[in-house]
């Protein structure tokens, strides 16, 4: 009879270790579930991811962009110190220099671009060379859309002596 009790309590040992190891596994598999559910819900919620560029162009483009936004749309102070002329002022000559002067964007370059090089080699004498390197642009391209904005605002020039 001694034999029979202490198998019986040792089954309920056994029952009791068992019921505390799915107890204890339950718990960890209901927390997975949750961490799980979480992850996949924020996955969800962001945004797509930026691969960056694929190639030099790319990167050239964007990096040109971001220095001409910086230069006529950044501070005040910023765009009179790089361009002698507020952004007001400078907005209202590219505005002026399209629409009376017949000066148009090409394919690549805007009149936003084309004007702000003319200023800085005229303004600051900034070697066009110097510009190929900050614009990252050929020196042909330079010397080209220097050469239309200069041609440009001769016409104009010529207009006004004109007037009586």
């Amino acid at each position: 009879m001694l034999d029979q009790l202490e198998f019986v309590e040792m089954l309920s040992e056994e029952n009791k270790r068992r019921k505390r190891k799915r107890i204890v596994l339950t718990k960890l598999f209901v927390e997975t579930c949750a961490l799980a559910l979480a992850f996949v819900t924020t996955q969800r919620n962001r945004g797509p991811m930026d691969l960056g560029t694929f190639n030099d162009d790319e990167d050239k483009i964007r990096n040109r962009k971001y220095l001409l936004k910086c230069m006529y749309d950044g501070s005040v102070v910023a765009c009179y110190d790089q361009l002698c002329l507020t952004k007001r002022n400078f907005h209202d000559l590219c505005t002026m220099l399209r629409e009376r002067c017949g000066l148009c964007d090409s394919v690549y370059v805007t009149v936003e671009e084309k004007v702000p090089v003319f200023l800085l080699v005229v303004d600051h004498s900034i070697k066009m060379r110097m510009l190929c390197g900050t614009y990252k642009r050929s020196l042909w391209t330079i010397s080209t859309h220097f050469s239309a904005v200069l041609n440009t605002l001769l016409s104009l020039h010529g207009e006004f002596i004109k007037l009586p």
